[in-house]
């Protein structure tokens, strides 16, 4: 595969507006596609969502965006109920495998992190990362995410059981 290069300010952080749900589709299930191993849903549960649903879920996803287009993802939820509002959960994460060890993962996670922090009423966030991904889990690591537990066999590939890390970084 041909690596990209990339210099920094060619890659822009960013939301997209609910108008462009269809390039975070196509995103999304490309790496659904390409990484089923990696996340909790599968092509086949989210290839078929309303337009109404994709709209719903770009307002809370953060893109790396090449050329106008984007090419990584990673999405952030604030809890909403009383006894733990003050958590937020980062999941969806997702580059490109050509745009990869660009250092867009840390651009993305730095930018949530900075959303995330402007409210005062988060203290913690929380993700869960397949124990396999070293490259992710060293990622998390680096911006202060300790493993706080394991969930055994959490996913069944082809087969195949995956264990799942929770991580945590306290605010």
């Amino acid at each position: 595969m041909k690596k990209t290069v990339l210099n920094k300010g060619e890659v822009k952080i960013s939301p997209l507006p609910p108008d462009r749900w269809e390039d975070f589709k196509s995103l999304r299930l490309r790496s659904l596609k390409e990484e089923p191993m990696a996340f909790l849903s599968s092509y086949d549960d989210e290839a078929n969502l309303s337009k109404d649903e994709w709209e719903r879920r770009i307002k809370n996803v953060v893109f790396a965006i090449v050329d106008g287009k984007p090419i990584g993802m990673m999405t952030f939820v604030l809890r909403g109920r009383v006894k733990n509002r003050h958590i937020a959960d980062i999941f969806g994460v997702y580059v490109e495998k050509k745009f990869r060890e660009k250092g867009i993962g840390n651009r993305l996670l730095r930018h949530v992190i900075s959303r995330i922090k402007k409210n005062d009423r988060i203290s913690k966030i929380s993700l869960s990362v397949v124990a396999d991904q070293t490259p992710a889990v060293s990622l998390y690591m680096k911006y202060g995410f300790k493993v706080v537990g394991i969930l055994e066999r959490e996913l069944k590939l082809n087969g195949n059981y995956y264990d799942e890390l929770v991580m945590e970084k306290i605010l």
